[in-house]
C-alpha cells in the first residue's frame, strides 16, 4: 500500500486464522472455525484502526478508503455468491447452504441469511468505521479517541449481549465488539505493543508446528 505502513506479522496471524478455519472443517473441532473468524475480525479491526484512525478525515480520504475496501474483496465475493446461488438453484447441490432467495441479502451485505464466509459482516464494519473515524476526528475528540473507542466498545458489548442468539449471522451487531477490540489494540502503549510483538514471535511458530503435527 503506497504511503501506508505494511505490518508483516499480520500475514502470519492471518495464516493462523485461515488454518484454524480449514482444520476446523476437516477434523471434529466444531468451535475452531468460529475461533478463526474471531481472529480474522480482530485483525481487520486492528488493521483498519492502525491505517486510518489517525489519518485525516474528509470526503477525499473517505472516498479513497471506500474504493479500496470494496475493490479488494467485493467483486470476487459477489461472483461466488451469484454462481453458488445458480448452482444451488439448478442442481441438487447445497453449497454453503445458500438458498437462491438469500442471494440478494448477501449481495446487499445485509440480512440474517446463513453465513457465506463472513464478508458481509466485515463490510458492514467497514461502513460503520467511517462514522467512528468521523467522530474521532472532531476537534473535541481528536485527542480523546481512546475514551471514545472504549465508550463505543462498551455500547457494542451491551447491544451484542442484549441481542444474543437473535443477532443475524451476517449482522454486524453480533460481531462489532470483536472488530472494536482490534481497533482498541492500536491504542496500546508502545511498551506493551513491543512486548506483545516479542511474545507473538514465539507463539506463531509454535502454533504453526502444532497445526503441522
Amino acid at each position: 500500500m503506497s504511503g501506508q505502513q505494511i505490518i508483516k506479522p499480520l500475514h502470519g496471524l492471518r495464516g493462523l486464522a485461515a488454518m484454524t478455519v480449514v482444520v476446523g472443517h476437516i477434523v471434529p473441532y466444531p468451535s475452531a472455525p468460529a475461533f478463526g473468524v474471531v481472529l480474522f475480525f480482530v485483525l481487520s479491526g486492528f488493521l483498519i484502526g492502525k491505517l486510518y484512525l489517525s489519518a485525516p478525515f474528509g470526503p477525499a480520504s473517505v472516498w479513497k478508503y471506500s474504493v479500496s475496501r470494496i475493490a479488494r474483496v467485493y467483486p470476487l465475493f459477489a461472483f461466488v455468491i451469484v454462481v453458488t446461488g445458480l448452482i444451488n438453484l439448478t442442481t441438487p447441490a447445497n453449497i454453503f447452504d445458500l438458498q437462491p432467495e438469500d442471494v440478494w441479502r448477501h449481495l446487499l451485505l445485509a440480512g440474517d441469511a446463513n453465513t457465506v464466509w463472513t464478508i458481509s459482516a466485515e463490510f458492514q464494519f467497514h461502513a460503520a468505521f467511517v462514522l467512528i473515524w468521523g467522530l474521532s476526528s472532531l476537534p473535541r475528540s481528536h485527542h480523546r479517541s481512546t475514551p471514545l473507542l472504549l465508550l463505543i466498545f462498551a455500547l457494542a458489548v451491551a447491544a451484542a449481549a442484549w441481542l444474543g442468539d437473535s443477532a443475524g449471522r451476517i449482522d454486524l451487531l453480533g460481531y462489532l465488539p470483536i472488530f472494536l477490540a482490534g481497533m482498541l489494540a492500536t491504542r496500546l502503549p508502545q511498551a506493551v505493543e513491543t512486548s506483545l510483538g516479542a511474545i507473538a514471535a514465539w507463539v506463531l511458530p509454535i502454533a504453526g508446528l502444532a497445526y503441522a503435527l
